[in-house]
């Protein structure tokens, strides 16, 4: 779980710095009262605080680089803090498609912050606000982007990661960002009188964040979901397919065809259902039988990584994801964007 701690974010108070500072201080408090009582987390969590976030990803590139091996070796996920709070309407995922469920579980167990709509969970307010648009019956979660601190480890290392935070109405609030973003009138005062008075916004964000960090450090079996995986390849499969469609033409005149991609991708899904099918009768009293099962969940974004990288941007590995040139925009799928 990271944040960052570079100078413009000094007054950053609705930004990811103040939010991940407090929750980091909770999960601290609750982690120590546990080892008191004998307990700790199965997994290792590592609070990382980086700075020259602004400057080229600096700080936690360059420890990405120094420590990749250990990284890909043992790194489970990585959770992003950066801004916590965008707008005031819902809450917005980022994220890996293998922590959907993971997302969509979590939220069921936290309460809306929302007025009047006490004793409704975080997953419903947010399901209401924001559905996807492609028949699916859930909240919609987006894929990551770039031009954040998550990007070193995702796109480079093939670490499964995600962040989350509150948005605007992207309906009726077209504006990139927040007006007063990086300046130094982002203050508390701001805070408590415009953006979240209640702070019930900031606090269902931390609620998500740590309850993300505790459960895939805590959990026998790693709560990553192949099967989401699957789902998601065939839509980037589809989407490519659509694309295509609108150039008859070039697609005759290069002799293109999706068969092989399909077929890979309908391969991986059988590969998919069949793993969570065994999982049901995994002797979770076996060690070795949990570890071997926790290693293929945790290694399954790796298994996208290109070691030569992508064609003209060697840094970027992930053959499925990666931001555009100019940095910061959505991620496309490579299907697409390569």
């Amino acid at each position: 779980m990271s944040g960052r701690k570079e100078k413009m974010d000094m007054h950053h108070l609705s930004s990811g710095n103040s939010v991940f500072q407090a929750a980091k201080l909770y999960l601290h408090v609750c982690v120590c009262l546990c080892a008191c009582a004998g307990w700790r987390p199965r997994r290792s969590i590592i609070f990382a605080s980086w700075d020259a976030e602004k400057f080229g990803l600096l700080g936690s590139t360059e420890w990405a680089e120094d420590n990749a091996r250990l990284l890909q070796q043992r790194a489970v996920a990585y959770i992003n803090a950066d801004s916590a709070i965008e707008g005031m309407y819902t809450l917005r995922v980022d994220c890996t498609p293998s922590l959907h469920t993971l997302v969509y579980d979590l939220t069921k167990q936290i309460a809306s912050p929302e007025e009047g709509e006490e004793g409704i969970s975080l997953y419903e307010s947010w399901h209401k606000r924001d559905n996807w648009t492609n028949g699916r019956d859930a909240p919609r979660i987006n894929k990551l982007g770039s031009g954040s601190d998550f990007e070193a480890y995702f796109i480079r290392l093939g670490i499964a990661a995600g962040r989350a935070r509150y948005t605007k109405d992207k309906k009726t609030e077209r504006y990139s960002s927040y007006p007063v973003y990086h300046s130094v009138y982002e203050t508390f005062e701001i805070v408590e009188q415009f953006y979240d008075p209640s702070f019930r916004r900031l606090r269902a964000v931390a609620q998500v964040r740590g309850g993300l960090t505790v459960l895939l450090a805590n959990s026998q079996l790693l709560p990553l979901d192949a099967n989401e995986y699957a789902d998601a390849l065939g839509k980037y499969a589809q989407s490519i397919a659509q694309l295509a469609a609108k150039n008859p033409d070039e697609m005759v005149m290069y002799e293109v065809s999706f068969d092989s991609l399909f077929s890979a991708v309908q391969n991986f899904t059988v590969a998919a259902r069949d793993f969570h099918e065994r999982l049901k009768s995994l002797n979770r009293d076996d060690p070795l039988q949990v570890r071997l099962v926790n290693d293929q969940l945790m290694y399954l974004e790796r298994a996208f990584i290109d070691p030569l990288g992508l064609p003209g941007r060697p840094f970027y590995r992930l053959v499925l994801h990666a931001g555009r040139h100019t940095g910061f925009l959505k991620s496309k799928s490579i299907f697409l964007k390569s």
